[in-house]
């Protein structure tokens, strides 16, 4: 079985990493689209990587309407060459609203081949309904150019493999597998291991009876995640932040780097700045923040107070998609550190409706699948 896999994040590659490496160990060829850097550093050698130079081009809004056409004619032809070629049979995709695997699942879906959504991040937005006109628009696209941008997430493939059963009501689709995350299972088994370094993280930097903040933060220059003007402002709130939650008796504030961020060294950033080892820092924490950071699962997993701080001024799919996990998140900077000691969980479920770690992920998958 040839299974081609299209991912959109770094994450999303390691979240996958251990289920379809055991594909590859069953004997089946496991092939990967990108030219993304973040994520072909972190591809497996088991995977076949096959390159998509157009892959950068997928950010509609900023080319014409000769461009656009350009693009998705391109995709369509190069989608069938590679489909064909390595005798696909499996497409799987972590978002299927996404150009590149929008166009991958639609053509893949008219050829018989099964496509799947395999979730592993949070998805911002419930389906929602699409207004005649738009629907209209939407069939030309796909009959054109198998397009079908409905903003609704499982819209486009055959069935979904979900995390945990809070996110059914996030997919336009009634197949749903609940898998769990692999991943995370595993990492829950190996924060257990680490909790001798607590001890020695806290004396090396002398905070023993401190309550410790950490703001887990990621590459948003790095990764263009909104204007320079927006994230300049992030910064200088995270500046504040900082500055604010330092200002508290007997708390440290820690400030966590992404490895791919350097932009944060422009800012003046109060507290400790650590490049430690994340699980080291998680651990020693009490409270951690993120904007829309995995470390809000990896927070939630080590039973540790978890806040999102979410401005207005940032795009909303990304403010969303960790909602669903923070015991408390807030868009105004003095709300949220006035809160950052009252933080009562505002959710009606549990962590396991997030992410079901009882779930043996690999061998649902393969089931599943093979």
């Amino acid at each position: 079985m040839n299974i081609l896999l299209i991912p959109t994040t770094d994450n999303i590659v390691i979240n996958w990493e251990d289920v379809y490496k055991y594909f590859h160990e069953k004997g089946h060829k496991v092939y990967i689209i990108t030219d993304n850097k973040l994520i072909t550093k972190n591809i497996p050698e088991e995977y076949i990587k096959l390159e998509l130079y157009v892959m950068k081009l997928h950010q509609l809004d900023k080319l014409s309407v000769f461009q656009k056409l350009v693009v998705l004619v391109y995709l369509n032809i190069y989608a069938k060459h590679i489909l064909k070629k390595y005798a696909i049979d499996i497409v799987v995709v972590s978002n299927d609203n996404s150009l590149i695997q929008n166009v991958f699942t639609n053509i893949a879906n008219t050829i018989g081949i099964e496509t799947i959504l395999h979730q592993a991040a949070g998805i911002f937005e419930k389906p929602k309904k699409i207004n005649p006109i738009q629907k209209i628009k939407n069939a030309i696209l796909k009959k054109l150019f198998n397009f079908n941008p409905t903003g609704n997430i499982g819209k486009n493939v055959n069935k979904c493999f979900l995390q945990g059963n809070k996110w059914i009501e996030y997919v336009d689709n009634k197949k749903i597998t609940l898998v769990g995350n692999h991943y995370y299972y595993n990492l829950n088994e190996s924060l257990k291991s680490k909790i001798n370094s607590v001890s020695e993280l806290k004396s090396k930097y002398n905070l023993e009876n401190k309550q410790i903040v950490t703001f887990f933060s990621q590459p948003f220059k790095e990764l263009n995640i909104s204007s320079v003007k927006n994230i300049d402002n992030l910064y200088s709130d995270i500046e504040k932040i900082s500055e604010l939650i330092s200002e508290k008796k007997d708390t440290i504030f820690i400030f966590k780097p992404h490895p791919q961020e350097k932009y944060y060294k422009n800012f003046k950033i109060h507290g400790l700045i650590l490049e430690e080892d994340v699980s080291s820092v998680l651990l020693a924490s009490n409270i951690t923040i993120t904007i829309f950071s995995t470390m809000a699962i990896q927070s939630k997993i080590a039973n540790k107070s978890t806040i999102g701080f979410t401005p207005r001024y940032l795009p909303k799919e990304q403010m969303e998609q960790m909602k669903p996990v923070f015991d408390f998140s807030s868009t105004d900077i003095n709300d949220l550190v006035k809160n950052i000691d009252n933080n009562k969980s505002e959710k009606d479920f549990t962590f396991t409706d997030v992410v079901d770690l009882s779930l043996n992920t690999k061998e649902i998958i393969y089931k599943e699948l093979v």
